[in-house]
């Protein structure tokens, strides 16, 4: 699929947050990292590996990516986030649930291409405007394979624009709180699911800060963009410790009171540092442990987790290969590894198995999850949850 050993990057020049222009301190270097997170078939000699820098902006102290890799490479392979597992079948129910006490009438939602949020309200007009969206047969959304900016022309009315889990993804934030402003009236809804990035930042989870989460997007930060775009705050919830935040923002037509962000800087540049070193010797505690093992080691996760586990210094060669729940991913490598997946149903039939798991807020449900497969399995799991 991708023949070039090299890519060209993208630059910042402004704070991917606060959209201004600011001064970039980058604190740590990624070398040699993967430049997409899925799972592929191709020859592992095609695989592209970038360098990136974790930045911190003044005077606000964002923490975020120096660097944007394309969305042609970002997206080319779909990675079905957020479908698979207990605690995203909770979050879904929850966060329609959410939504509901605003009674939308009319939906656009932005991203989701796997339209689940919709088999939830069957009832009203559903429009999914998603560049990879999949027909849903339990849907009766629309879909529209476009992208959501400035440029789209919607030609369907609704009262409620919703987005889950994609603002993140989202290289300037301030653009596309803009863009919202520009496609929604007054007294409308803006409603959305975002994960908890600072939270899971402050616990070491590497999945907080990816090359597709390139911002660490901070709540005041966040609603005062909101807020400067005539959004009103209506409802504001959290959905378990790390995971998720749900909001609701009403469209005024009166300019709403707005403090500026708080200035953060050295307490995120702290941040940095040991979201660095406690991740690094996680790292170096995995190896410790499976450096007597011979054989039967596998690692839970064909995601980011176990790319930024590998980029550590994690020892490969001791690893059999990667078990994950997602049935499109079996068979196929991790991009950037020489990893490949597997059911963990195979646990069934190995003795002795070692799976080492590192999955920030999964990790107890994947757990429960391999202990009912094979009792006598050993889980190395990682997490830190007093950062």
């Amino acid at each position: 699929m991708y023949t070039s050993k090299t890519l060209k990057l993208q630059e910042r020049q402004k704070c991917a947050l606060t959209g201004t222009t600011q001064v970039f301190d980058r604190l740590y270097t990624l070398e040699n990292f993967p430049v997409i997170c899925a799972c592929i078939r191709q020859l592992q000699l095609k695989d592209i590996f970038i360098t990136n820098y974790i930045s911190v902006s003044r005077p606000y102290g964002v923490i975020q990516f120096s660097h944007l890799v394309p969305d042609n490479f970002n997206y080319a392979i779909p990675h079905n986030s957020g479908i698979i597992g207990d605690i995203w079948k909770e979050h879904h129910k929850k966060f329609a649930k959410f939504l509901y006490k605003f009674q939308p009438k009319s939906v656009l939602e932005i991203g989701g291409g796997h339209g689940i949020l919709s088999t939830y309200f069957k009832d009203i007009p559903w429009y999914n405007v998603d560049p990879a969206g999949v027909d849903n047969k339990d849907s009766n959304a629309i879909f529209i394979k476009e992208f959501f900016n400035e440029t789209f022309q919607p030609t369907f009315e609704y009262d409620t624009i919703v987005h889950s889990h994609t603002i993140e993804h989202m290289s300037d934030i301030e653009d596309f709180v803009k863009s919202l402003s520009c496609k929604t009236q007054i007294g409308q809804y803006v409603i959305f699911s975002m994960p908890n990035l600072m939270e899971m930042f402050k616990r070491n989870y590497t999945n907080s800060l990816t090359l597709e989460h390139t911002v660490i997007i901070e709540e005041d930060i966040l609603e005062y963009i909101f807020n400067k775009f005539k959004f009103k705050l209506e409802d504001k919830e959290y959905f378990k410790e790390a995971h998720s935040i749900f909001y609701c923002f009403k469209r005024s037509n009166e300019p709403i009171n707005n403090n500026p962000p708080v200035e953060r800087y050295q307490i995120n540049r702290k941040l940095v540092d040991g979201f660095i070193k406690n991740n690094e010797e996680i790292c170096k505690n995995i190896n410790n442990n499976i450096k007597d093992v011979n054989k039967n080691i596998y690692i839970f996760g064909a995601h980011v987790f176990t790319q930024y586990l590998i980029n550590f210094g994690l020892n490969v060669q001791k690893i059999n290969g990667i078990l994950d729940n997602d049935s499109g991913k079996i068979g196929k490598r991790l991009y950037g590894t020489s990893l490949y997946v597997h059911s963990p149903t195979i646990l069934s039939s190995i003795q002795n198995a070692v799976v080492i798991l590192y999955a920030g807020s999964y990790t107890e449900e994947i757990k429960q999850q391999l202990y009912s497969i094979n009792k006598n399995v050993t889980v190395l799991s990682y997490e830190n949850r007093d950062c």
